[in-house]
């Protein structure tokens, strides 16, 4: 029996991972970035989610995207969700651009904190499946 089960569940595994992997991209994007709760150290984003599963959200001290734009829409490497922590964020190859959070569901809302005062900070939110 045991045997069974973990067959059953290594097929549901499976099953999940081809479907995630072989998703269409999302044809709608998050729209209207807005921020709020504007602090010397933090804030906080809110967006209208577009139809993907999830969200990366990138902050960014420069307002090009073009490399950011080409690898997350590419095949790129798997990010670390910081849950809006500016500190230890991965950075998104080496434009300067960080994955600051990643949300998922109908979550349409991010706080960021630990960033630096006196910058200027842009976002982005990218769809993805």
């Amino acid at each position: 029996m045991k045997k069974f089960l973990t067959l059953i569940f290594t097929a549901l595994l499976l099953i999940l991972a081809v479907n995630q992997v072989w998703a269409a991209a999302p044809t709608t994007q998050a729209k209207y970035v807005g921020i709020s709760n504007i602090t010397s150290t933090g804030a906080k984003a809110s967006w209208i989610n577009g139809n993907g599963y999830g969200r990366i959200v990138v902050i960014s001290t420069s307002n090009d995207w073009t490399d950011e734009n080409l690898i997350l829409t590419t095949s790129g490497p798997a990010y670390t969700d910081k849950g809006g922590n500016l500190t230890g964020a991965d950075q998104v190859g080496t434009t300067g651009s960080y994955v600051i959070d990643i949300t998922t569901g109908t979550t349409r809302v991010s706080t960021f904190t630990n960033l630096v005062s006196n910058t200027t900070y842009y976002v982005k939110v990218y769809e993805f499946n």
